[in-house]
């Protein structure tokens, strides 16, 4: 198709009504905002020994978590 219309281009550039082509790019940007809610961790609260105690998991738990316990002695 280009070769026809350089072909065209030479041979009608003295021809009255003759049509110029110009090739052009347009391009355009485009911003795009998106928000998301996503689940981070798990907050858990538990008590142990009658002790309030918290700790964030990347995963759910459910109705248990393990824990580890350090025993010490008391001078």
């Amino acid at each position: 198709m280009g070769r026809s219309i350089g072909r065209d281009i030479v041979h009608n550039r003295d021809r009255p009504g003759y049509a110029e082509y110009e090739t052009a790019q347009r391009c355009d940007t485009v911003y795009q905002r998106r928000e998301e809610e996503r689940l981070v961790g798990y907050q858990v609260t538990y008590l142990y020994n009658g002790e309030e105690y918290s700790t964030r998991t990347d995963f759910d738990p459910g109705d248990q978590i393990r824990i580890r316990v350090s025993v010490q002695s008391v001078p």
